[in-house]
């Protein structure tokens, strides 16, 4: 099935993932790191500059809060919201 990865500040990625997916193996998926421009996968990229998915930010699946078991469907759309660093 279908699904587009979008991050705020990156660019939005269509990837092909197996049926019943979660957003789990959708940022697992070795193109998703695309979305912030980086080779491999976004699961990876997560870990080697944040130490966790959580540093990517706010996990959204077709607007509704998510997480890494959160299912996706064909046509989702995978919203990540990346934290606010530093600030006034």
């Amino acid at each position: 099935m279908r699904v587009e990865v979008f991050r705020v500040t990156g660019n939005a990625v269509e990837l092909v993932v197996g049926e019943n997916g979660t957003v789990r193996e959708v940022l697992a998926h070795p193109d998703s790191g695309q979305v912030v421009g980086q080779e491999g996968s976004l699961l990876d990229y997560a870990e080697r500059e944040y130490g966790s998915v959580q540093g990517l930010g706010t996990l959204r699946v077709n607007g509704a809060p998510a997480t890494l078991d959160s299912p996706v469907s064909e046509g989702a759309t995978l919203l990540i919201i990346p934290k606010v660093e530093g600030g006034c």
